[in-house]
């Protein structure tokens, strides 16, 4: 038997449908028009699920920013360009199967 997707997953899957429909036209050719490309996409995910009822998990924003600062030792970069880099890729996770908290939450 299949089990029924939550209501996260749902709307998780519609928007990141979406989110990649909104760039769908668009070949980037050179690498500033790439980083566009994902900020557009990232920017698209995250209006449909803010439009949809779902906030950034403050508690996701903890854990992400003490693994940023390892991230930005490790690979030599900016803490806030390695947390960027954690946002748009946990952004798109929509069933968390570890104790890592989920990036989206539902509005109270």
């Amino acid at each position: 038997m299949q089990r029924q997707p939550t209501k996260l997953e749902a709307v998780g899957a519609k928007c990141l449908d979406l989110s990649e429909r909104s760039v769908a036209s668009v070949t980037p050719i050179i690498e500033y028009q790439r980083l566009e490309l994902i900020s557009r996409q990232s920017y698209a995910l995250s209006r449909c699920m803010i439009d949809r009822g779902y906030i950034e998990n403050a508690a996701w924003r903890t854990g992400a920013e003490q693994h940023a600062v390892g991230i930005s030792q490790q690979q030599k970069i900016s803490i806030s360009e390695a947390l960027e880099t954690l946002r748009r890729k946990d952004m798109t996770i929509f069933n968390v199967q570890n104790q890592q908290a989920s990036y989206w939450m539902a509005k109270k």
